[in-house]
């Protein structure tokens, strides 16, 4: 029986997938894919200007770049890093079967990618829901109507902050479940979940900068933990210190790299 379940879930994800890709690329282009083609321009010419700043020492415009970040701050490049190289793949592929031109191939590739995001989301949300649920029924059957719920489908066909920004958040949320996870078993901190939970919380930042609001939900776990399994708060934070200094400077380190504007001005975060 066990054996059906899996396989019937599996069936239904390979089969969505396929379904859903294909509808992505078919749909039309909405007013953000234009902004966040304008977003990237942005932040490629910004790093381009700063770079000939550091290395060869010519002049930046800051009044150019304090006219031109107002339109963008608030969103990084770390969805673009990952969807920019796969609609370059396939915007010859989508410009052969449509008629339209390179930009607008390369503005309807986004969509494979936000909705590549939605799935990625459907498997996170699956898994939380086996970390705090012990039945594979409800679990396969939530995921299911996560994944075809229609306002959620439909957004994954064409939104590319919110869809990315719920996905990655998701994904954070299990990051945290199983660095929490590992604390309560082995009594320790493991680099590499601190490392994955840092990287993955600086690139929500970078989608959305409402994304600090994670370390709420971040806080709310370290209390439940600290009382449920009768911790003492102040010999935690001083047993694990070099550990929570390494989170925050990975965190800082990439979530510059993911809004590169933060470098010349950090005060933008605010």
């Amino acid at each position: 029986m066990f054996n059906f379940k899996k396989k019937f879930f599996l069936f239904f994800l390979f089969f969505y997938l396929l379904i859903g890709s294909y509808n992505s690329i078919n749909t039309g282009i909405s007013f953000d894919e234009h902004h966040e083609e304008l977003n990237w321009n942005f932040h490629i010419n910004f790093i381009k200007d700063l770079t000939n700043k550091v290395v060869y020492k010519k002049n930046f415009d800051k009044q150019k770049f304090d006219k031109e970040v107002k339109i963008f701050v608030g969103y990084g490049i770390g969805s673009q890093l990952i969807s920019q190289p796969i609609q370059f793949f396939l915007k010859d592929l989508i410009k052969h079967n449509k008629n339209i031109d390179d930009f607008g191939a390369k503005l309807l590739a986004k969509y494979f990618v936000i909705f590549l995001f939605f799935f990625t989301s459907g498997i996170f949300f699956y898994l939380i829901l086996k970390k705090i649920i012990d039945n594979e029924n409800f679990c396969i059957v939530a995921t299911i109507v996560y994944l075809t719920y229609p306002y959620l489908f439909g957004q994954s066909m064409f939104s590319p902050k919110d869809i990315p920004f719920m996905s990655i958040w998701l994904i954070c949320t299990y990051c945290s479940f199983i660095f929490l996870e590992k604390l309560i078993i082995n009594n320790e901190i493991k680099i590499i979940n601190l490392t994955i939970l840092s990287i993955t919380t600086a690139f929500l930042l970078s989608l959305r900068i409402a994304g600090i609001l994670i370390f709420l939900q971040y806080i709310i776990l370290l209390i439940l933990f600290i009382n449920i399994y009768k911790q003492n708060l102040f010999i935690f934070l001083r047993n694990n210190y070099s550990k929570i200094i390494l989170f925050i400077f990975i965190f800082f380190l990439f979530t510059l790299i993911f809004n590169p504007i933060f470098c010349v001005d950090p005060f933008l975060l605010i």
